[in-house]
């Protein structure tokens, strides 16, 4: 039945370079994209500080007890003054257990 044995090897060798071809492409996309998601963590971070400092603004100037208004937040002290924190530790799918920290960033309230 199978008259010509050196073509199906070809044939053969080309469809296994192929998929090595399309898998080295996938892993690539998918490291350059990890890569890719963490480069942008801080412009997250900022926009997330930014917000909570213009609610507590907000709340302050509207008229609210400057001590009622730290309690709706999650404030850290030291030295005597209290800050706004934020932070991003590594984490995901090459390394879950990871403490390291990304980016932070704090706002001093007074």
């Amino acid at each position: 039945m199978i008259k010509n044995k050196r073509g199906d090897m070809t044939i053969t060798i080309l469809v296994i370079g192929v998929f090595a071809v399309c898998g080295l492409a996938m892993l690539t996309f998918f490291v350059s994209d990890f890569k890719l998601t963490n480069s942008f963590v801080s412009i997250g971070i900022m926009e997330q500080m930014n917000g909570a400092v213009d609610e507590f603004k907000f709340y302050v100037n509207s008229g609210l007890d400057k001590a009622k208004v730290e309690s709706f937040f999650d404030l850290k002290t030291d030295n005597g003054i209290k800050y706004l924190y934020f932070e991003k530790k590594q984490g995901g799918f090459f390394n879950p257990d990871s403490d390291d920290i990304l980016f932070s960033v704090e706002y001093p309230i007074g």
